[in-house]
């Protein structure tokens, strides 16, 4: 991927679209948004979550090619892939398994430190 475009666009995945502005946003932030307000994000036009569509077949594709850098690259992942490709790494990616290795064991620690108490 030497001399590409890296966009970071985690939060764009399964994207949905306002039905009259057709502004698109994730799932998850616009599902988030409309609980607090209905409307736009963008123009404000009213929409409600029952209206939201699919984005169309074609922007999903582009969507698809865009680069993105792994979930866990806060933990140390410095992987970049296309975001077709994310769902895939996140199974394998080693830096998912070591930071809830260590969350597991922060968990046991506060355990311990509790029952000592």
């Amino acid at each position: 991927m030497k001399n590409s475009f890296v966009l970071f666009v985690q939060g764009f995945r399964d994207p949905l679209q306002a039905p009259a502005c057709e502004h698109a946003f994730c799932r998850a932030c616009i599902t988030e948004w409309i609980s607090r307000q209905p409307t736009c994000p963008v123009d404000r036009q009213a929409v409600t979550a029952s209206q939201l569509r699919p984005v169309p077949r074609i922007l999903r594709n582009l969507l698809s090619r865009l680069c993105t850098s792994c979930d866990n690259a806060l933990h140390g992942c410095n992987t970049v892939l296309k975001l077709d490709s994310l769902a895939s790494h996140l199974v394998e990616c080693m830096f998912m398994f070591l930071y809830n290795i260590q969350l597991s064991f922060k968990h046991f620690y506060i355990k311990i430190k509790l029952i000592r108490n």
